[in-house]
């Protein structure tokens, strides 16, 4: 796929040294937050939700509430259905248990692949290396996605921009 973006070993040798480097700076900007323990909602989200857990609820994903562990009724009746970060949710919780640290580096990591897609959105569009370059590099650094990454309950809107980013580049392929 990404080989018909880009065509030749120069184009592909960019993108893979934009690939590190996106990663690099991802985790230079966001791993002072990797200790941290779990902030806002990811206390009930993730810490007190027993359908992430639990392999038997784990069909409750695609039912409950994103905010169903919360007890009070005022909390419960805002529906926000989100089954995907809840899906990845039930993966971190496999691999990293109940340590923050895997998690958010797990959105390091989708950050890194969105800047990247970015990257290549930009080179497919306009054949421009310093221009893609540049504009991976600016929406890494954007500050606007602090809280996203740093706040592990709203990977949703790092999974939307990866849908949104990767139906682009799609896009572009097709033209």
């Amino acid at each position: 796929m990404i080989k018909r973006i880009l065509e030749d070993s120069q184009s592909m040798r960019l993108a893979v040294i934009m690939a590190f480097a996106l990663l690099i700076l991802s985790a230079m900007l966001y791993s002072p937050s990797l200790p941290a323990d779990f902030i806002l909602d990811a206390n009930t989200v993730i810490k007190k939700n027993p359908i992430i857990k639990q392999p038997a609820l784990y069909g409750r994903i695609f039912t409950d509430n994103f905010f169903s562990a919360y007890k009070e009724p005022m909390a419960r009746s805002f529906y926000y259905y989100r089954p995907i970060p809840v899906l990845t949710f039930v993966d971190d919780y496999q691999m990293w248990h109940l340590k923050p640290f895997g998690y958010r580096l797990i959105n390091i990591l989708l950050h890194a692949f969105n800047s990247w897609l970015v990257f290549l959105l930009v080179f497919g569009l306009f054949r421009r290396k310093e221009l893609a370059a540049v504009s991976g590099i600016i929406f890494c650094l954007l500050p606007i996605h602090e809280s996203v990454i740093n706040d592990i309950t709203t990977r949703c809107d790092l999974h939307q921009a990866y849908f949104s980013l990767l139906a682009l580049v799609s896009w572009r392929l097709h033209l």
